[in-house]
């Protein structure tokens, strides 16, 4: 812009004809560069944000499945009998979704007609 801004002013028939103003490509450059470092630094701060959570609900997920693991024991005394319900659903919510891979089946090519002979005779005039 920089490099517009001075062809204005070099030739400033063509400036005038195009209504450039010199000023304003200025004006561009100079906000761009103030604003630059703020928004560069925001989304730094938003991505560390946003690993901070991850890193706090990864931890919080790895203190529900040790509690599920000592839960699961002690469900299974007869003193657990009363939060037997509530390990169970426990372990619904811990459970993993397994993945599983797409088994790729081979297609089939398309049906094929046989074209009626007869069709196929050539009514066009020719040219000699």
């Amino acid at each position: 812009m920089e490099k517009a801004a001075l062809f204005a002013e070099a030739a400033p028939a063509i400036g005038v004809a195009l209504s450039v103003d010199p000023a304003e490509l200025r004006d561009a450059i100079a906000s761009d560069l103030a604003s630059g470092g703020i928004v560069d630094e925001t989304r730094t701060l938003t991505a560390r944000i946003q690993s901070a959570n991850t890193r706090k609900k990864l931890k919080a997920v790895k203190l529900a499945r040790g509690i599920y693991r000592v839960a699961k024991g002690y469900a299974s005394t007869d003193l657990g009998n009363a939060v037997k319900p509530h390990v169970e659903e426990m372990g619904r919510a811990l459970t993993r979704v397994k993945r599983t891979k797409k088994s790729t089946t081979p297609k089939q090519p398309p049906a094929t007609t046989q074209a009626d002979p007869a069709a196929e005779t050539d009514t066009t005039p020719k040219q000699k």
